[in-house]
This record gives C-alpha cells, sequence and structure tokens, in this order.
C-alpha cells in the first residue's frame, strides 16, 4: 500500500515539472507599454528660412530686422541673430547722426567757415590740421578745446546710461524707442500717421547710413592730399 501511494506521488510530481508555466497577457502588455513610453520620439527636421535678403539674394533673410524702418535684409555678419535690435539700431541711428554733423562741420571749416572772433592760431587751419591744434592747452589735455567737447559728450552719454542698458538687456516694457531722444523742435512727427512716421524714420536711417560713409569718405580723401570740396584732386 505505502508502495503504491509512493509511485503516485512520484508520478504526479513528475507530470506537473512538464506542465508549460502561464504567462499572463496582462505582463506581456505592460512590457511592452513600457518600451513604448521610454522609447523617444525622433528629432523633428531642422526648418531652414527660405525667405532670401533683398540686398544679398544668396543670403537667408535675417528675420530680426523686419519692422525696423530702412529694413533691406542686410546683415552679412549676424548681427541682429546675437544683439538685442533695439540697442543695435539705438547705435546705427547715433552714428548716423554724428557723421552727418560731422560731414557738415568738416565741409564748413575747409569752406572757410570760422568761429568769431577766432582764437590765435586757428586761422588757417583745415579739418584735418585742427585735430592736433585742438588739443593743445597750457594747462593740460583735459581743458584743451577737444578734452573739454569729449566731456561734455561724456556727460551725455552718462544720462543716457541706462536707456541703452535696457536696450542691451532686451526689457522691451521699459526701454524707449531707439533713437527717440524725445527732440522734435520742427514737430516733424506731429500729428502724423504711423505710416508717416514709418517714411520719417526711414529718411533718416537712410540719411544716417550715407553720412557714415561721406564722413569716412572725407576723411579718406583730405588724408590723401584734398584740401577743399569736392575732395577731388582735379578740384585741390
Amino acid at each position: 500500500m505505502k508502495l503504491s501511494c509512493l509511485l503516485s506521488a512520484v508520478i504526479i510530481g513528475s507530470s506537473s515539472s512538464f506542465a508549460p508555466v502561464p504567462f499572463t497577457q496582462t505582463h506581456t502588455r505592460s512590457l511592452h507599454a513600457s518600451s513604448v513610453e521610454e522609447t523617444e520620439a525622433p528629432p523633428a527636421a531642422p526648418v531652414f528660412n527660405q525667405e532670401r535678403s533683398p540686398a544679398i539674394p544668396f543670403l537667408p533673410y535675417p528675420q530680426n530686422l523686419k519692422g525696423y524702418p530702412g529694413d533691406v535684409g542686410f546683415d552679412p555678419w549676424g548681427f541682429s541673430e546675437n544683439w538685442e535690435m533695439d540697442y543695435l539700431r539705438e547705435a546705427e541711428i547715433k552714428h548716423g547722426r554724428v557723421c552727418m554733423m560731422a560731414w557738415l562741420g568738416w565741409v564748413s571749416v575747409d569752406g572757410g567757415l570760422r568761429v568769431y572772433p577766432t582764437p590765435e592760431g586757428w586761422t588757417d587751419l583745415t579739418s584735418l590740421t585742427a585735430w592736433s591744434t585742438l588739443q593743445e592747452s597750457p594747462t593740460g589735455w583735459l581743458y584743451s578745446p577737444l578734452g573739454l567737447f569729449t566731456v561734455f559728450i561724456g556727460i551725455i552719454e552718462a544720462l543716457q546710461f541706462a536707456d541703452v542698458n535696457t536696450m542691451l538687456r532686451g526689457d522691451q516694457e521699459s526701454a524707449r524707442v531707439p533713437g527717440d531722444l524725445d527732440f522734435d523742435v520742427l514737430s516733424l512727427l506731429k500729428d502724423k500717421t504711423d505710416a508717416e512716421v514709418m517714411e520719417m524714420k526711414t529718411k533718416e536711417i537712410l540719411h544716417c547710413r550715407l553720412g557714415m560713409l561721406a564722413f569716412v569718405g572725407v576723411l579718406a580723401q583730405t588724408d590723401m592730399g584734398s584740401t577743399s570740396f569736392p575732395y577731388l584732386p582735379i578740384f585741390s
């Protein structure tokens, strides 16, 4: 009797050892789901700017220039991609205004304009030779005409530092309009529409750019020997 029971137990145990282990469908799905969740989405294809620059057709259009007066898509060095546009426009307008005044002053002095009463030694000065003479002073450079003018310009720049720094940071809420010094004594922009204001600002920036080129040109021509307008050898 004991032997039969022992044989029955061995047979049942052997049979159960070969029985397949059941796998639940739920476990398989959960593994599949987790593998799907952990799989990263493929990177999106890069979007290229297909719009061409009107000024340089073989380069893409600098998108940050749009909306600013005088925009012709000219930014071959990519300044607008690395600096705040308001800051760049402020610098462009400021340099342009200075160069327009500098060109007019340079030509006027070479044309005979003098400050009266003319200080001693200034009568025969030209715009080119005045550079060294205006730095001379018995009390030192700081008290020379050029030194005092430099201090005056420095004060103006210091008063504008906060506004310009705000533009550099890109703080659009508190920054003023680039180039707007609230100086319009002739009321050129008073009661003008937005389109008319844009037209006036475009004219100014175009003259600023021309002024910068003109001043560099007159400086180079004078340094090469021309002494009077239009600073060409045949007229000097």
